[in-house]
């Protein structure tokens, strides 16, 4: 279960993009990210751009298999994979909000489990993962933001303990405080 300050905070997120309002909890901040203008047929600019916070900055690192982002704790960072059809926040934890990673698909080939008898709103295209575990999410908002950064192949975020690496054939997020997470892509998902 996500813990009422990661709505607060996801609440202020959204806010920027309509769908939400809500207080940020003491002491977070909530970073802002440039979209870099790269083609989807072609390979991602190797150059690491920033994740810019209100307060502070995202440090990315260079490495053989590609750029980590490192959410620094009390952080929001948005983020997509290459094609843009799988879009992500990541809270880095801090304060009374939990490492929690929330994503959407936007096209896939596979069916999702049958919605629960109590989602009245939308079902089926979000996942989320905690130390609490990995679900599909019923909710009314949405976590695509135009701003978010585009990683590559090879690329991560890593939120806490929380993360996220983007492959060819999708995005993979593990909480290692847990061993939870999920694989998203166009052709298949698996929660564990």
């Amino acid at each position: 279960m996500v813990r009422p300050a990661v709505f607060a905070a996801l609440g202020l997120l959204l806010t920027g993009c309509g769908s939400a309002t809500a207080t940020a909890p003491p002491g977070a901040r909530v970073t802002a990210t440039a979209v870099p203008q790269t083609p989807t047929s072609s390979p991602t600019d190797p150059t690491p751009t920033t994740s810019v916070s209100r307060t502070t900055q995202a440090s990315p690192t260079a490495t053989a298999k590609g750029t980590t982002v490192k959410v620094r704790k009390g952080d929001i960072a948005s983020f997509a994979s290459p094609t843009k059809n799988i879009e992500c926040i990541a809270i880095a934890g801090g304060g009374d909000a939990a490492e929690y990673v929330r994503c959407t698909i936007s096209g896939q080939a596979w069916k999702p489990p049958k919605k629960p008898a109590g989602c009245t709103l939308d079902f089926g295209t979000d996942v989320q993962v905690s130390v609490d575990g990995a679900s599909f999410v019923c909710a009314g908002d949405t976590v695509r933001n135009p701003r978010a950064k585009v990683l590559g192949d090879g690329d991560t975020v890593q939120a806490g303990k929380i993360a996220c690496s983007v492959s060819q054939t999708g995005l993979r997020c593990l909480d290692a405080n847990s061993d939870h997470g999920f694989e998203l892509g166009k052709e298949r998902y698996k929660l564990f």
